[in-house]
């Protein structure tokens, strides 16, 4: 979970959704034993991902790290 906001809400993000993170998850495994958190900013960066995941912007290498 993400840390909590300054006015002490709790940070949502669609990386804490359990179907974006096992979309993601699967992509990463075809990416072989070796993958890194920028790996995971490309893949939420591309247009129909965007869409199918329904983010609106690319998750941050902060988030992913």
């Amino acid at each position: 979970m993400l840390p909590c906001l300054e006015n002490g809400t709790p940070h949502n993000s669609r990386i804490d959704d359990e179907d974006v993170a096992a979309d993601i998850v699967m992509d990463l495994q075809s990416l072989g034993p070796y993958v890194c958190a920028l790996d995971i900013v490309h893949y939420t960066a591309i247009p129909e991902i965007k869409v199918q995941l329904q983010i609106k912007k690319t998750i941050s290498l902060a988030i992913t790290q």
